[in-house]
């Protein structure tokens, strides 16, 4: 019980310290959470995506300089993705356990769900994330997931059912009215006005 205490205290930490944006705080926050208990969800997928967003700003900074040179930077770049890529993978196998013990939590199977989407498992990932909108279905952040897949797999029909979904929670929401607008335009590409 105080090993899980610590664990969630350091990972709720770095959330408070990246929304501080000091990323270096969250970063040692994670990897503690890790070190106390490297079984536990969470602190990986928060470590992996701030790895992430530090790569995007490498390469950023890094777009300057004259193309097809390789620099430090990018080495560091490509070091820090493989690492990104290995704590997903890590990250996967969680998910994967806790779902299976509790496949009735609607939360935890959207996280087994990003996860899978993530590691590049697209079909995988579809059929988790329709098992999470049947068990909650009045949640607008599932359904949208769910429904920005179907686009990504160009399954028009389903995400057209799926955006009308959503569409009809939240209908004052002008940017599912927008993607519903593009959506059924891409299910129906004769219908388009000239």
């Amino acid at each position: 019980k105080l090993e899980s205490d610590r664990v969630g205290a350091h990972l709720m930490l770095g959330i408070l310290h990246e929304n501080q944006r000091q990323w270096e705080d969250a970063r040692r926050d994670y990897e503690r959470a890790l070190r106390l208990d490297p079984t536990v969800t969470g602190p990986r997928a928060h470590l992996a995506d701030l790895l992430e967003r530090n790569v995007q700003s490498i390469e950023r900074a890094d777009s300057s300089s004259a193309a097809g040179v390789v620099t430090g930077e990018n080495i560091r770049a490509k070091q820090i993705l493989r690492r990104v890529a290995q704590l997903r993978r890590e990250e996967l196998e969680l998910y994967a356990r806790d779902a299976s013990l509790l496949p009735n939590n609607a939360a935890l199977q959207y996280r087994w769900g990003s996860s899978l989407y993530l590691n590049g498992q697209v079909e995988e990932a579809t059929t988790v994330l329709e098992r999470t909108v049947e068990l909650a279905p009045r949640n607008p952040q599932y359904v949208l997931f769910l429904t920005l897949i179907y686009q990504k797999q160009q399954r028009f029909q389903e995400a057209v059912a799926s955006v009308n979904k959503l569409v009809t929670l939240r209908p004052g929401n002008a940017s599912y009215r927008q993607l519903q607008r593009e959506l059924r335009q891409q299910a129906n590409p004769s219908q388009r006005n000239p």
